[in-house]
């Protein structure tokens, strides 16, 4: 018998990116912006240069490579890193949670004997640590996400703390299998999903995958035969949050549009809750709950 596998989206899926990041990089800039004796507005601005130049969010050096920080002394710029990392990591601690309902349902599906895995377009250690911090990485048995992006060439002043990060093989939590993906095999390339079923041994007919993009997510499953759920929940966000997002993100406007076009595909499901898992996967081990 093949082995029932759920991939789950785990931006806007498994937990609110928005609310998550958004606060945390408003905390960041103001820390920055009083050291600096900036507006925040010209910080934002600065940050989404190094962004656009790196093709993501999550990149790592962004502070020492912003016009205002990259010619202060070196003593200065590393000060600066600990602040704005500081205040990043003290409002992390307060917002970053699960959605509500997804620790007990994931652990529902084990129950029902279906594997999980975790797919990310962030880079692989990051999905893998972001995990371990909502403490849902005791639940996933296996992680796929982005190789990343390579520290800085030629200027090591700065990324000590996270040249140990890197590489493919960089395990950051309990999940027993993980992937490195390069960017042409990142969503919404349907080859996550493909490693997924060979490495587990299932069919795509016994598969469902869930995820807030209808393009990044579902069409790719829809592509190789999975059954997809679409976590309408995942697009509930504050107006607040996502303007700061805007403020800062390399996506256009076409990009942001398509992230939840209906147009594109007709999911087989619509979920408000991920508790809703329940009434879609198959019952296979009975259970008191």
């Amino acid at each position: 018998m093949a082995t029932q596998l759920l991939i789950c989206d785990l931006d806007n899926t498994l937990y609110d990116w928005n609310a998550y990041f958004a606060p945390c990089f408003r905390g960041m800039v103001h820390a920055l912006a009083r050291e600096l004796n900036l507006p925040d507005e010209a910080l934002y601005q600065d940050f989404r240069a190094v962004y656009a130049r790196h093709g993501s969010v999550e990149y790592g050096w962004a502070i020492q490579e912003m016009d205002a920080v990259s010619k202060l002394p070196d003593d200065q710029i590393r000060n600066l890193i600990r602040i704005g990392r500081g205040a990043f990591r003290s409002i992390r601690a307060k917002r970053l949670r699960p959605y509500d309902g997804v620790m007990e349902t994931l652990a529902w599906v084990r129950e029902q004997e279906v594997k999980i895995v975790a797919v990310s377009n962030a880079p692989l250690y990051v999905a893998q640590i972001r995990l371990f911090q909502l403490k849902l990485d005791g639940l996933i048995d296996g992680v796929i996400g982005w190789q990343g992006l390579a520290a800085p060439s030629g200027d090591e002043r700065f990324t000590g703390e996270y040249i140990s990060n890197l590489g493919p093989n960089r395990k950051r939590s309990r999940a027993p299998w993980f992937v490195a993906l390069r960017d042409e095999e990142r969503k919404p390339s349907n080859v996550p999903y493909l490693a997924a079923l060979e490495h587990f041994g299932s069919r795509a007919d016994q598969c469902w995958v869930i995820g807030d993009s209808i393009d990044k997510d579902l069409r790719p499953a829809a592509e190789i035969g999975a059954q997809s759920i679409h976590a309408r929940y995942g697009k509930a966000f504050e107006s607040k949050d996502m303007d700061t997002i805007l403020q800062i993100t390399h996506w256009d406007a076409f990009e942001i549009k398509t992230h939840y076009d209906l147009s594109l595909i007709e999911p087989d499901y619509v979920v408000d809750s991920i508790r809703e898992l329940r009434s879609i996967l198959p019952t296979n081990r009975p259970t008191l709950f």
